[in-house]
């Protein structure tokens, strides 16, 4: 179940589980975003098949689970953001994101991040 807005004001995006085609999306995204600046780990090329065959292993995981960041007005897709490296002993996770270059600015990024550690704190319980 995708997390949802729980501030008062009215949410401009929604968070939905990611699609396979998004997938292939925020790989494109992440790639022009200067990769190097945006991760420790190693950039690995990957051919459209193997985003969707890596989409498929990992969406099935129950250590990490990836939200497309839709606007609430048009459905428009705008970002990612999700956890991954659950810790149930210790009840933590990292978190991450990316938003379209053409959406920056507009508070996407906080606002999503915002419903994904509303949703990790309340419904997963995470510290």
């Amino acid at each position: 179940m995708a997390p949802e807005s729980g501030h008062s004001t009215q949410p401009k995006l929604k968070l939905v589980d990611q699609t396979e085609e998004h997938a292939l999306i925020h790989r494109r995204w992440f790639l022009a975003s200067d990769p190097e600046t945006q991760t420790c780990r190693p950039i690995v090329e990957r051919t459209d098949e193997e985003v969707r065959q890596r989409f498929r292993e990992r969406s099935v995981l129950p250590t990490e689970h990836s939200y497309s960041v839709l606007r609430v007005t048009d459905d428009q897709l705008v970002g990612l953001v999700g956890y991954f490296d659950l810790n149930t002993r210790n009840r933590s996770a990292e978190i991450g994101g990316l938003i379209g270059t053409e959406f920056h600015g507009q508070g996407f990024s906080r606002e999503a991040v915002r419903m994904l550690l509303e949703h990790l704190f309340t419904q997963m319980k995470l510290n």
